[in-house]
């Protein structure tokens, strides 16, 4: 009887945030996709301005939106449903805060 058996990684390759893995057994792929680090502008405390309501954000505090390929940290779930429902309202082309 042929029994699982956990694939040891033979290969990664790494492009542009993203990552593949080649294990050497089946014919299996992982694929691994994340966002570029925000453009916030982080304080020498570690807050961070919410591209939304324009509050400081401290670290660690707030939570987190994803738009335009990037992660920003916002003052809480609205402001993170209305950043993802409408990044132009609040966000250049680049990814940048408006309100930086």
């Amino acid at each position: 009887m042929n029994t699982p058996r956990l694939a040891v990684l033979s290969s990664l390759f790494l492009a542009g945030g993203l990552a593949f893995a080649a294990p050497s057994g089946p014919k299996v792929a992982l694929l691994i996709t994340g966002a570029d680090p925000s453009p916030q502008k982080e304080q020498p405390d570690g807050s961070v301005k919410c591209p939304v309501t324009g509050h400081k954000v401290l670290k660690g505090k707030g939570v987190t939106a994803r738009a335009l390929g990037h992660v920003y940290r916002v003052e809480d779930a609205a402001a993170a449903k209305e950043l993802e429902a409408h990044p132009d309202l609040y966000l250049q082309a680049d990814g940048t805060p408006k309100n930086q």
